[in-house]
């Protein structure tokens, strides 16, 4: 029998490590080795769990951890989409221009370059719902370039358009080969160091109309992120500098294209703004969707570490930032917010932010209508409805209703009063009673000085959408009178009869 034995002799991390091995054979007689042999590893890391992953086409590619990110190697080769249609090719030049439909082309149509560079694909085709890379994998959206950009330069413009990214990062991820019968680089490629192991090759790329150029010049890679309906982000390098390039390109052209492992998208929570009693405006950042399905959000409580089993937002799909408004909050309360993010490997979370909600004010709308008293709690008080009930008499005109009172606090119990004792219909006290407003079912027509504070809260401060006329409380004066204010100039009393304007309250 025989075989290779291998040792090293000092790994030093990120780095080089030198490898020793022998060819061995093992006999009756005993096992004899070969002269010894030495090399030096690659100086990055495989993806751990994933050294390759195969298309559909068997086309296997080397992976390559970057951070928290793991690529695809080399240029992707791949003649057809996940599910196994073909991905159409051979288009003239016309018909290249044209279509708005997936395509891929070989630099100058020799299939040498194929095995180099890889295929030059239009982003009609990265966009493809039917899926470019590998099951598990996808094209890189734009906010996972700059999540790649900014690992190996923290300096680096994101928001660079149509300009130098980064004056350093071309050299780190360009291939140090410099011969273009081996897929390299014109030569001179100052600088090149594959330092992290990308190996970007120089494959060049076929314009939007249909011509090939830079083949060992340039290398161009496409995001999946669109940029209009006609143009979409890409990335590019070139032999003669260390620069990376960030552009939006036209997408019928054909771009190389890298493959990116599905992972747990990466958010922050940013701010929260605009925070009232009841609501709050809450913005975060999806930077790296970790897969092309991701869905985005908030997630809060009144404890900490919210999650999506607590309330939630649905904000959208996506990179980038987004804003999403929290409702039906609870005054003076303490809530605490995370942004999440949703793909097909699972639920990410941002940073936690807290804050405090306002105590309700006189004038706010809360509760189903508009705040006219608040309690020294903060927490509770009187609301009454945002516009009028109409125009009702206050009813059992000569009958004593007995239980009225004019006292704050007696107007519920006062319409339960009106409703037992008196039987016309329709009355102000029966359309309060009955009223179904903005959810709620408990509203009731006010005593008079809930109706006097109404007045001097809302109305004197040119609030609530009141009229100059009269306006009906539940409070009774004698069988043939009831209180009411005439909201100008002041109280009146008047008879039962009398059709005055009613605006139902309910308490909170």
């Amino acid at each position: 029998s025989g075989g290779f034995g291998f040792t090293h002799a000092f790994p030093l991390t990120n780095t080089t490590t030198v490898q020793y091995a022998r060819a061995y054979a093992r006999t009756s007689a005993g096992v004899y080795y070969s002269n010894e042999r030495s090399f030096t590893s690659v100086p990055w890391n495989r993806c751990p769990g994933t050294p390759s992953v195969t298309d559909i086409d068997g086309n296997i590619y080397n992976t390559v951890q970057i951070g928290n990110q793991c690529w695809t190697q080399s240029n992707l080769k791949v003649s057809k989409y996940r599910n196994g249609y073909n991905i159409p090719t051979g288009l003239s030049n016309s018909d290249w221009s044209n279509t708005t439909s997936g395509a891929y082309a070989i630099y100058n149509n020799d299939p040498v370059n194929d095995g180099l560079y890889g295929k030059l694909y239009n982003h009609y085709a990265v966009t493809d719902s039917r899926g470019l890379c590998p099951t598990g994998w996808h094209v890189p959206t734009d906010g996972e370039w700059n999540v790649l950009v900014k690992y190996l330069d923290p300096n680096a413009d994101m928001t660079c358009s149509n300009c130098w990214q980064s004056i350093i990062v071309g050299d780190l991820l360009k291939s140090t080969t410099s011969h273009s019968s081996m897929g390299g680089w014109n030569p001179p490629s100052t600088g090149a160091t594959n330092s992290v192991g990308f190996t970007a090759s120089p494959g060049g790329h076929r314009s939007n109309l249909g011509g090939f150029f830079n083949e060992s010049v340039s290398g161009d890679w496409w995001s999946a992120s669109v940029l209009a309906d006609t143009s979409a982000w890409g990335r590019g390098m070139y032999s003669s500098t260390s620069h990376l390039y960030r552009y939006g390109n036209n997408r019928p052209y054909g771009f190389s294209v890298r493959c990116l492992k599905n992972n747990i998208p990466q958010v922050n929570t940013s701010s929260v703004t605009g925070v009232t009693h009841f609501s709050a405006l809450v913005t975060g950042e999806v930077i790296s969707e970790g897969d092309q399905n991701t869905t985005r959000g908030f997630c809060y409580s009144t404890t900490s570490n919210p999650t999506i089993s607590n309330d939630t937002t649905v904000n959208g799909t996506g990179t980038g930032v987004y804003t999403g408004t929290l409702m039906n909050l609870s005054p003076l309360t303490t809530y605490y917010v995370r942004a999440y993010a949703i793909n097909s490997v699972g639920t990410s979370y941002g940073n936690e932010v807290s804050f405090t909600t306002d105590s309700i004010r006189i004038g706010s709308n809360y509760a189903g209508g508009i705040v006219f008293y608040v309690d020294s709690t903060g927490h509770h008080g009187l609301v009454c409805a945002p516009n009028d009930q109409g125009g009702y008499p206050w009813g059992c005109h000569w009958n004593h209703i007995f239980g009225t009172s004019t006292s704050f606090g007696t107007g519920q119990l006062n319409t339960f009063n009106i409703m037992a004792n008196c039987v016309d219909r329709p009355i102000a006290a029966s359309i309060c009673d009955s009223l179904v407003l903005n959810g709620y079912s408990d509203w009731f027509l006010p005593s008079y000085e809930e109706l006097l504070l109404m007045r001097q809260n809302l109305q004197l401060q040119n609030l609530g959408s009141f009229s100059n006329t009269w306006y009906w409380s539940s409070s009774q004066i004698s069988p043939q009178d009831a209180y009411g204010i005439l909201f100008n100039p002041g109280l009146w009393t008047t008879a039962k009869w009398f059709v005055g304007n009613i605006r139902a309250v309910r308490s909170y």
